[in-house]
């Protein structure tokens, strides 16, 4: 099989990462997302996205941060060690290891590439 690029994953209705997630089985996944500027500022963060699951166990968390476990990035040279923060606080909480990388930019746990391929043949065959 080629390689999964947006086209490839789009024509086989894998529109994003929540997508990917839910259809290979997965119920979180690691989303990373730039600063947002303007009236609602927001910083740049990693946040550990639950499918149907709130991944942040801290009742006091901001209700901006929608019940996902934020990892916030101030500045550009935090953003590598949040992301391996993240890593390791996946890893603690929910025995994941977080290794395929989709073309949205977002990670997966070990194993959705596989998956990913498996559907995707049964689809073309």
């Amino acid at each position: 099989m080629k390689k999964l690029t947006k086209k490839i994953l789009k024509e086989n209705k894998f529109y994003n990462s929540h997508d990917i997630a839910k259809r290979t089985g997965n119920k979180i996944y690691l989303s990373y997302t730039g600063v947002e500027y303007g009236r609602f500022y927001q910083s740049a963060k990693w946040q550990v996205v639950g499918i149907g699951i709130k991944t942040d166990p801290d009742p006091d968390s901001a209700w901006y941060n929608h019940g996902m476990k934020t990892f916030n990035v101030f500045g550009r040279k935090e953003k590598e060690s949040k992301f391996q923060e993240a890593l390791v606080w996946i890893k603690e909480k929910y025995n994941l290891e977080m290794t395929y990388r989709d073309p949205n930019g977002n990670y997966h746990p070990m194993g959705t590439l596989e998956k990913l391929k498996e559907i995707l043949e049964g689809k073309n065959e």
